[in-house]
């Protein structure tokens, strides 16, 4: 909508970069921030930037340039990269509710969090000790029932068991065998 008609003889990126230009010059002149909001495109790319549709004129011009990806395991990853900010991903949550965005912690933790969670998922479930396998199986089944599991290999879930069990998200009952920590009863009286 802010691209100037009448340019079809210049490049798609020129044309992109110059649309973009004109804003960010009058956000200087004007001591504000612009936000531009643009749509990425459909197909995946190793490389969130590489994400937003259209020419690279579009990324290339922006001062900064946030992309928001949806994660499989539920949240949001805020790819932020710029000439003035040190590059981050960040996790985020959106609040439906707030109509508010919540950032996490860094894109690495969350995803680690969500990994987490759909194993103590497992647990809270069963209601009792799990061995290695089960676990593992029921992580798969959680991924093809579209319940939001994480699938890993049995390697990977024996991992992820042993550090949870060192952090004290889980506790070995016995060798392959993990559980829920038990919480101390209250004391009333």
């Amino acid at each position: 909508m802010i691209r100037p008609a009448g340019q079809e003889r210049k490049t798609a990126y020129d044309r992109d970069y110059e649309a973009l230009v004109g804003l960010r010059e009058l956000s200087k002149e004007l001591g504000i921030a612009i936000i531009v909001a643009h749509h990425t495109r459909k197909a995946p790319a190793d490389d969130l930037i590489d994400m937003v549709s259209g020419t690279l004129g579009l990324t290339g011009a922006a001062d900064t340039i946030i992309v928001i990806d949806r994660q499989p395991s539920g949240g949001f990853v805020f790819d932020v990269r710029g000439r003035d900010v040190e590059a981050v991903q960040l996790g985020a949550q959106f609040g439906k509710d707030t109509c508010r965005w919540t950032i996490v912690g860094d894109a690495g933790s969350v995803r680690r969090s969500a990994e987490r969670e759909a194993v103590l998922s497992v647990f809270r479930e069963a209601g009792e000790p799990l061995t290695v396998e089960l676990v593992t199986a029921a992580l798969r089944e959680a991924v093809t029932s579209d319940r939001g599991g994480v699938t890993k290999s049995r390697d990977a879930v024996k991992q992820i068991l042993g550090r949870m069990a060192k952090s004290g998200d889980l506790r070995r009952v016995e060798k392959g065998r993990y559980e829920l920590p038990t919480k101390p009863e209250s004391l009333s009286h």
